[in-house]
């Protein structure tokens, strides 16, 4: 397979794009698809139009070509991804030769005025089960369409916590000098004494580890030998769980009633076991946890942030399935996270080469003006006109789109059926007229109950614009629905800099700094503003992503930066700029824990907020997605997260906004079920076929993968 470096060479381009994005990159199969040029009319008729090319989307609609249906994918981005897509930036050139960076100081390399190059991931992930034989569903669509990814591996990341003294004491992200990063080191944070409070406990830099075993020492060094007992059963309390979130993979799974035929038939007596536990794992994990027994502040402590980390929410929010899988994954003893060579681009790249190699077309700059609706069903979309990244102007306050008449209107017509991969707030206003007139036929209850869509549509034009969320009461509130609630939003801090003197082959990829634990002696929601931030260092694992003697950092705040700060602020302006360079600070100081003179060493530096979340990615309010809370659910108190059915007959929808919930793993899974429910129950089994076939070769390919390596090492060992 070729290396990330020979494929950035030979199957990417570069698109100059202006000051603030510098250099994109665009997957020329992609790209291909708008060859036509601006003049072309984009109008056809099709058999499945997928709104939006985020994880889902074109999970969905990678499926459905493999199934031999004709699919388009629409984005309004000038690149696929949504947010795991990649993009690359230079800094700038001096007279000096030198670069400058994003604070106006000059910078060292680029001899010549040359412009060293920069490849970023719009939000990095933690990918597991990409390189070898799994249930993560993003790995089993690939198989399915007959596509892999080439990945680096790791085993651990680090976590800083309250008042660690990094840089010096500790473990601040250094790996072992043998390359041993298995997290044994006593160096590793502050061992157990029964005397410390669980602050002072979690007071240093530690490792979390991809294995089960050595998580185990992990949290007896830390939490003392009562934390373990509770950790163990914890561990047994949730093996019927893990093996029945295995047993019921996305691939298996649809949503009508052919499931009774895809998951029994192919599972058998393990899918009726499975079913057993189907209550607790739709409900909150927290519940889990109460029923294990887990009670040590600082277990439960971790387990939050785990939570956090996967689904934006603590562990009384989010589904036991989510965690499930994550404790499957640990479990399975490979001990072993994936990096995806080039970045997630790649992981993009791939799934956009399997859409197309099977007959399918993703367009870019395509932007989604309206979801047509005929006799009550939804029979295609409507594009907005042309004019760069969020098209023309705002729509009009009745959520009708631009105005434009079906005349001039180019329209991309289904036969079969619209998937919306947009958030679920601009799903919603994309069939406003067609579900708030007066009269109308359609009912919303049973599936979100949102903001009203004409107060978002007028103050943010086209799908997933973010909007201002207006002030207006949402319908909902009137009927005594609950209203859905989005998580909040992200600051994010791309960095290119200077690595001379760094050790990037000993550094770590990925850090988390948590300001205050919640449950621990001064209980603090994790959600708070900046109290969790998350560091990637890729380049430590591929050095390709960056020139020779330079590398790649991004820190982020996950998930907790209020969109009430930045809302009525304009881009471009000097109260967004004050707002930005004051907003990015704690993220600067969370770096500098683990690369002191990071600030001295940056050549580009991009600063990404809630606004930039809106225009780019199409997120309400720039959020993460929807905060549907299981506990809430399991209480009564929300309908629950929905799947891939609407209450509009051949409008279906996918991705982080719908059961199983946010992240990538769940995204992938959102897709292949709304794309497995589409296809026919024939179609379905022949496919689970395929990956079952693919999962044994895969099985073999590991195993003599691992005997190599044995007769390798006995071999240099004589």
């Amino acid at each position: 397979m070729a290396t990330a470096a020979a494929w950035r060479a030979g199957t990417r381009r570069r698109v100059a794009l202006g000051p603030s994005a510098a250099l994109v990159d665009v997957d020329p199969a992609a790209a291909a698809t708008t060859a036509a040029g601006p003049a072309a009319d984009r109008s056809h008729e099709t058999d499945v139009v997928v709104v939006g090319s985020g994880i889902g989307g074109l999970c969905c609609a990678a499926l459905l070509a493999r199934y031999g249906y004709r699919v388009t994918v629409l984005e309004a981005h000038y690149h696929a991804g949504g947010a795991a897509h990649g993009f690359v930036a230079a800094a700038k050139a001096t007279p000096g030769g030198g670069s400058g960076n994003g604070n106006g100081n000059g910078g060292g390399g680029g001899g010549g005025g040359s412009k060293p190059v920069f490849h970023f991931d719009a939000g990095p992930s933690f990918f597991m089960g990409l390189s070898s034989g799994s249930t993560n569903p993003l790995k089993q669509v690939l198989d399915a369409v007959g596509e892999r990814v080439e990945c680096a591996t790791y085993s651990r990341w680090i976590v800083h916590p309250p008042g660690s003294g990094d840089n010096g004491s500790g473990d601040n992200g250094n790996r072992n000098g043998n390359g041993n990063d298995n997290g044994s080191s006593s160096s590793s944070g502050v061992a157990y004494n029964p005397k410390m409070a669980p602050t002072q406990l979690l007071s240093q830099p530690f490792p979390c580890v991809a294995d089960a075993a050595a998580y185990s020492q992990q949290i007896e060094r830390l939490a003392g030998p009562e934390a373990l007992r509770q950790w163990r059963a914890l561990e047994r309390r949730m093996l019927p769980l893990q093996k029945g979130a295995a047993t019921f993979p996305a691939a298996a799974l649809r949503a009508d009633a052919g499931v009774a035929i895809t998951a029994l038939r192919f599972f058998g007596l393990d899918a009726a076991a499975a079913g057993l536990v189907a209550g607790q794992l739709t409900g909150p994990f927290s519940d889990v946890l109460d029923a294990a027994g887990v009670r040590d502040p600082t277990l439960r402590a971790l387990l939050d942030l785990e939570c956090f980390v996967l689904s934006g929410m603590p562990a009384r929010d989010t589904l036991a399935a989510e965690m499930a899988y994550m404790f499957g994954e640990r479990g399975r003893g490979t001990d072993r996270i994936d990096y995806p060579l080039g970045g997630s681009g790649s992981v993009i790249a791939a799934l956009v080469r399997g859409i197309e190699k099977h007959g399918g077309r993703v367009v870019l700059r395509a932007e989604v003006d309206e979801i047509l609706v005929e006799g009550g069903r939804a029979v295609g979309v409507a594009l907005r006109p042309r004019g760069g990244l969020g098209g023309s102007s705002s729509s009009s306050g009745d959520g009708s789109g631009n105005g434009s008449s079906a005349a001039t209107r180019e329209v991309v017509r289904a036969s079969k059926a619209v998937v919306s991969n947009a958030s679920a707030w601009a799903t919603r206003r994309l069939v406003a007229r067609h579900t708030n007139a007066p009269g109308a036929l359609l009912s919303w209850r049973e599936w979100h109950a949102l903001a009203d869509p004409h107060a978002e549509a007028a103050g943010q034009g086209g799908v997933g614009g973010g909007g201002g969320g207006g002030s207006a009461a949402p319908p909902s509130a009137a009927r005594g629905l609950p209203a859905t609630k989005p998580l909040g939003s992200f600051m994010h801090l791309h960095l290119g800099i200077d690595a001379a003197g760094l050790d990037l082959a000993a550094m770590d990829i990925h850090h988390l700094f948590v300001d205050s634990w919640a449950g621990a002696d001064a209980p603090r929601d994790l959600d708070l503003p900046h109290n969790v931030q998350i560091a990637s260092i890729p380049s430590a694992l591929d050095p390709s992503l960056a020139p020779p003697g330079k590398a790649v950092v991004h820190a982020y705040s996950a998930a907790n930066e209020p969109w009430e700060l930045w809302e009525g602020v304009e881009r471009g302006t000097p109260e967004y700029e004050r707002l930005k360079a004051e907003r990015a600070e704690p993220l600067w100081r969370a770096l500098e824990r683990v690369i002191p003179d990071i600030r001295a060493r940056a050549e580009v530096v991009l600063v990404g907020t809630p606004l930039t979340h809106a225009r780019f990615l199409r997120r309400h309010r720039g959020s993460y997605g929807c905060a549907i809370s299981a506990t809430d659910v399991r209480q009564g108190a929300h309908p629950g997260w929905p799947g891939p059915g609407t209450p509009v007959p051949g409008l279906l929808v996918c991705g982080g906004d719908c059961a199983p919930g946010v992240g990538v793993p769940a995204a992938a899974a959102s897709g292949m079920i709304t794309a497995n429910t589409l296809a026919s129950v024939g179609q379905h089994l022949g496919l689970l076929d395929a990956l079952k076939r693919e999962e044994v070769a895969e099985r073999a390919r590991e195993g003599a993968r691992a005997a190599a390596a044995t007769t390798g090492g006995r071999r240099a060992s004589r």
